[in-house]
């Protein structure tokens, strides 16, 4: 592969990694939102889109960081990418949480996710 198309791929990820990050941000502050809103028993009545809706959606995000991060090596692309990468796969496992704590209809648990979601620092 040459340099340029190497360079052109390795522009195109960066901006797929910052999209990324701005649509997972997005899910999680519509989700915190959310749950000051409506709290526990009002999470699994909210309309389009809920938690569940939004992470379907956020799935295919998931996967694509994923191979990201497998190819991390390969790829030159710079630290704050990487960080926004990380951050962006830690929220999605913190939304995933909140998800399961209402799945299980376990509210200790909803409790600290939410929690945990509201910590990691949007930067």
């Amino acid at each position: 592969m040459s340099d340029n198309v190497a360079l052109i791929l390795d522009v195109a990820i960066t901006q797929k990694i910052q999209k990324s990050w701005e649509a997972v941000f997005k899910a999680s502050s519509k989700i915190i939102q959310q749950s000051g809103l409506y709290g526990f028993d009002g999470m699994e009545l909210i309309p389009n889109p809920n938690i569940h809706q939004m992470l379907r959606s956020l799935k295919i995000v998931s996967v694509m960081l994923t191979e990201i991060v497998d190819r991390l090596e390969s790829l030159e692309i710079g630290t704050d990418e990487v960080r926004l990468l990380c951050n962006a796969q830690e929220q999605i496992a913190r939304m995933e949480r909140v998800s399961l704590a209402l799945i299980s209809n376990d509210r200790e648990l909803f409790d600290l996710a939410i929690q945990d979601l509201e910590s990691q620092a949007c930067f």
